[in-house]
């Protein structure tokens, strides 16, 4: 099986030595977008992988990725946050794409875990914006549900479901050569909350938050279970045309609540290189089954 071959926007936006960028040698040819999950999630960034990097279809293929570590997807469909992107896909240097790898939904569920109850002003947070419940809101909790602030979750589901849809009206803007192509999305995998960052003071990125909220550790596990199955079924239902969503969740074997590497997990939310090998494989299959 072909392994893809990744290009940064740089060597098509602006060819150097020793010139443009040659695709014709690749039956398929994909731009890709996404957040550290597609460009590297640790730092230095040669201690982890990404998903893009082991990702091997049945034909010859290429793609020229603009993913950023950290990215939401309400600012990869954001000419002015992401002008490489928008320049390959409805500017004057687009091209026609066998289709589009999208990561994206991730930063945005844990921005959103992260906010706080109370905000710069002192001023409570209101329910709907938030995911959590404070201590005094929750009372007694049966299960991981009960930590959730439902109308919060409806906010956010809104918001990100209104963010694909920009997505797709981006490919489909009549600037654009790859109107109706696929895009394929794969979903995240189950994070386990710890101590667990990836260098420089980048990370932890849930443990904080559940501190904030007096979660017990006990209860993180499922709790982020919870988050990531609703994210995961938020993307699966998208109802939207010709986007398809390689269901990847439940590949990897979460990580003990220690800190550092454990099991397919180099940090708290990113996948050491075997792991991330494990969801590439399945992606591959996704992508197989509509383009070989």
């Amino acid at each position: 099986m072909p392994a893809i071959q990744l290009f940064q926007p740089s060597l098509v936006l602006h060819p150097g030595e020793p010139g443009p960028v040659d695709f014709a040698p690749y039956t398929l040819r994909f731009l890709a977008q996404g957040d550290s999950w597609f460009s590297f999630g640790a730092l230095p960034p040669w201690a982890t992988s990404n998903l893009l990097d082991p990702l091997q279809l049945a034909a010859s293929c290429c793609a020229v990725n603009c993913a950023v570590p950290g990215e939401e997807l309400v600012h990869m469909v954001d000419a002015r946050r992401d002008p490489s992107f928008n320049a390959l896909l409805i500017g004057p240097l687009a091209r026609p794409w066998s289709g589009i790898l999208l990561c994206g939904g991730g930063n945005d569920l844990i921005d959103a875990i992260g906010t706080p109850f109370v905000d710069g002003q002192g001023q409570v947070v209101p329910q709907d914006r938030r995911l959590l419940l404070t201590p005094a809101e929750r009372g007694d909790v049966a299960g991981a549900e009960g930590y959730i602030s439902e109308p919060g979750w409806q906010t956010f589901r809104d918001h990100l479901v209104a963010q694909f849809h920009e997505f797709v009206a981006l490919r489909d803007d009549p600037r654009s050569k790859s109107q109706g192509v696929p895009i394929f999305c794969p979903t995240y995998d189950v994070v386990t909350p710890r101590d667990a960052g990836a260098g420089l003071n980048h990370g932890p990125w849930l443990w904080p938050a559940l501190d904030l909220y007096d979660v017990p550790d006990d209860d993180r596990p499922a709790l982020a279970k919870a988050f990531l199955a609703r994210l995961r079924d938020l993307m699966t239902s998208l109802d939207l045309p010709n986007v398809i969503v390689v269901d990847t969740q439940g590949t990897l074997v979460p990580a003990d609540p220690v800190p550092g590497v454990s099991h397919d997990w180099e940090n708290e939310i990113h996948p050491d290189p075997g792991g991330y090998a494990k969801l590439a494989a399945v992606y591959g299959k996704g992508i197989d089954a509509v383009l070989a």
